[in-house]
């Protein structure tokens, strides 16, 4: 595999995907500067996957990575968010098949008091555990692990209702939600109300927040 780059005097990352040979034990990689210009190499990492990941720091040994866990708290989110309205909006893929993988979500802290995007067993679900007086949970359609899937949720908070869309599909709706107008944090591919738990366990491409309530036509198509 040959990758070329233009000269220049920032740091820039290479990565090769190769598919190997049962027994493979070694690799190389060659680099030409093409006119004797000085380099520096940084971070050179081998990995079994599919993708390449981000720089894994190692010693002599190898090593695991750490869970990913990204989370917004205190003015950080409260900066932005909309405590009366709003729309989260991903898309990703899981390679788990198992229940409980939360792609996004916000929170007060508690459990009971979320609202988030996470895989069940079979299904894609938009909760709320306390949202009275309903309960607010809507099952989008079926997932499988490792397919790409784009899933939205639009919501008035307090008394307001819900709208969620999964792959531009039929709208799940919820007329009374009880969603909290007193969230405190957000969490990216873990649970909102304990971050870190309940890991998504896969990727994501996007994630998008609108702060305010977007109409059910434009919901199916952001996520077609």
């Amino acid at each position: 595999t040959v990758k070329t780059v233009t000269a220049t005097t920032a740091w820039q990352r290479f990565d090769v995907t190769k598919t190997t040979s049962v027994g493979t034990t070694s690799y190389s990689a060659q680099l030409d500067t093409g006119n004797g210009n000085t380099f520096y190499l940084w971070g050179a990492q081998l990995e079994a996957g599919a993708f390449a990941t981000s720089y894994i720091p190692t010693t002599t040994a190898t090593a695991t990575r750490a869970a990913d866990v990204a989370s917004i708290t205190g003015s950080n989110f409260s900066s932005w968010y909309n405590q009366t309205e709003g729309t989260v909006f991903a898309d990703g893929s899981t390679q788990q098949s198992a229940a409980g993988h939360v792609l996004a979500g916000v929170s007060t802290g508690g459990f009971a008091d979320s609202a988030y995007l996470v895989k069940e067993n079979t299904n894609f679900l938009v909760a709320a555990p306390n949202a009275a007086p309903s309960n607010l949970s809507i099952q989008l359609s079926t997932v499988s692990s490792n397919v790409r899937l784009r899933a939205v949720l639009a919501f008035t908070a307090g008394t307001g209702s819900a709208s969620a869309v999964m792959d531009g599909g039929v709208v799940g709706t919820d007329a009374s939600t009880g969603i909290p107008i007193t969230m405190s944090q957000m969490a990216i591919g873990s649970s909102p109300w304990s971050i870190g738990t309940n890991l998504w366990n896969g990727t994501i491409r996007r994630l998008v927040y609108w702060g305010q309530r977007l109409p059910n036509n434009v919901l199916q198509a952001i996520t077609q």
